[in-house]
């Protein structure tokens, strides 16, 4: 039951940014957990666990950060054969 209020509050951010990132908070993406550092739409700069940090585009990780949330491993929306 956690898990759900959870997964609708943040589907309550995101109405409100039209994304569901915040600054400074932990995500994952198919190369691994990274922190928000800064919010500069369309874009967004990422920090991974090892340091890396690279500038993409929200509009992806979001796609991203859905699929994993829904737990259907498609990074794209893709169905799996």
């Amino acid at each position: 039951m956690a898990k759900k209020i959870v997964h609708e509050k943040e589907k309550e951010k995101e109405k409100e940014n039209g994304h569901p990132f915040e600054v400074g908070k932990q995500y994952r993406n198919r190369d691994g957990e990274y922190q928000v550092v800064s919010i500069d739409e369309p874009n967004m700069v990422i920090r991974y666990q090892n340091g890396y940090i690279i500038e993409s585009s929200i509009i992806l990780q979001a796609r991203i950060w859905e699929n994993i949330q829904e737990g259907n491993g498609s990074d794209f929306g893709l169905e799996s054969f």
